[in-house]
């Protein structure tokens, strides 16, 4: 398996923000906030639970945008 390929689960909001990315950089920093988000929902992040609820609250007004 090719070392550069990384599988990412995404939402269907997501998949229509990826589809809509006009330019490379704007798709790689979608990627990264998609990863952000799910290292901040699994279990073993240091982020307490209070802190994860704001950063999801945010990421998902920046989908809306």
């Amino acid at each position: 398996m090719n070392s550069d390929i990384e599988v990412i689960p995404v939402t269907q909001e997501e998949i229509i923000r990826i589809l809509g990315a006009l330019r490379i950089e704007d798709l790689e920093d979608l990627l990264d906030e998609i990863k952000f988000l799910r290292r901040i929902s699994s279990s073993g992040g240091d982020y307490s639970p209070h802190r994860k609820k704001i950063l999801e609250t945010v990421y998902v007004q920046r989908l809306q945008l």
